[in-house]
């Protein structure tokens, strides 16, 4: 029999599908509708290489990421960090485009700008940029105070411990014994922190030197368990090693930063900054100095050693490498 048409008797359920059915087609064609409207922001991506997990460079970059993290609900932009063995490792991922920001000492921004042997591709790198300033290291000699060492001179002979790592304290001390009347000894054989400061409160007999931000919380501690006094340098050598050296800076580890230290201490430090390729997405550098400042006290709150630190601080001041296009506004507003 062919049917020629609805019966009278037609389902009540299929009745209700086929009206179902329609108020869906309608709710989808609304959503279509908006999604037309408003068009979902993309997500987007940064990574940061850092430096050794125990680092000051680790703990500022973790810090950015967060406070670029906290926004994210808003500009969909992303951050994450990745540690590093140092400047090589960093410089290299920038090349490849494995990091859209590293974290550099300005002597290695000044290396890898000009190129040379000690990284891993040695031609000159003249696209790096520079982001943002985030602090300096100085220079920092411990002793025990069995040693009865009142300034840096009383050193002469006398064996400073560091570490190998390149990005450290060797070559600073290297550049003080090269302008110092007063030479001594530096040793890279004992290269743990972590023993170096074991001997240092047992026998009294050691001296070792960081390059290292202040306040330091970890060097506070151990100030404070071993009975352990700074060694600053003297102001005529500080001058001696910033106007042969463009990247050193002369600094102040101010009074009372540390145990057994009732007066200011003067030394020369350089500072840390963030570095991205020319070629990196504006949104992403613009991003990054926005969540910092806009969020400044949770910032400086987040690393000891940037409590009284504000906007200007943060601004590229080198003159060795050329900023970031377009980032000055943030600064100055």
């Amino acid at each position: 029999m062919k049917f020629s048409g609805r019966p009278n008797n037609y389902p009540l359920q299929s009745r209700a599908a086929l009206i179902l059915i329609a108020v869906l087609s309608l709710t989808q064609n609304s959503f279509a509708d908006d999604s037309a409207a408003k068009p979902a922001i993309a997500k987007s991506f940064m990574v940061i290489s850092t430096g050794a997990r125990n680092s000051d460079e680790y703990l500022l970059g973790s810090s950015i990421c967060q406070l670029v993290n906290l926004r994210s609900k808003d500009t969909n932009i992303y951050c994450s960090i990745t540690s590093s063995s140092g400047a090589i490792m960093n410089v290299d991922r920038a090349r490849r485009g494995n990091a859209d920001f590293i974290i550099l000492k300005s002597s290695k921004i000044i290396q890898a700008i000009k190129g040379s042997p000690a990284f891993a591709n040695p031609r000159p790198f003249k696209d790096l940029r520079a982001v943002m300033t985030g602090y300096t290291q100085d220079l920092t000699v411990l002793a025990s105070t069995k040693l009865n060492i009142d300034g840096f001179k009383d050193l002469q002979g006398k064996t400073i411990n560091v570490d190998t790592d390149p990005d450290g304290a060797a070559s600073l001390l290297e550049l003080v014994n090269g302008e110092s009347k007063d030479a001594f000894i530096v040793d890279k054989q004992n290269t743990d922190f972590a023993k170096q400061s074991e001997i240092l409160c047992s026998d009294g007999g050691a001296t070792i030197a960081i390059e290292t931000a202040h306040k330091n919380v970890e060097l506070s501690r151990l100030a404070e368990r071993c009975n352990l006094k700074l060694i600053g340098l003297d102001q005529s050598l500080t001058k001696q090693l910033v106007a042969k050296n463009s990247y050193l800076s002369e600094t102040v580890i101010a009074a009372n930063t540390y145990r057994n230290q009732p007066s200011d201490l003067q030394t020369v430090g350089e500072g840390v900054t963030v570095v991205t390729n020319k070629s990196t997405d504006p949104k992403l550098v613009n991003n990054l100095v926005s969540s910092v400042i806009g969020q400044l006290t949770r910032f400086k709150n987040s690393m000891p050693f940037l409590k009284n630190a504000n906007v200007l601080d943060l601004k590229p001041k080198s003159d060795f490498i050329l900023m970031y296009p377009g980032i000055e506004g943030n600064f100055e507003q």
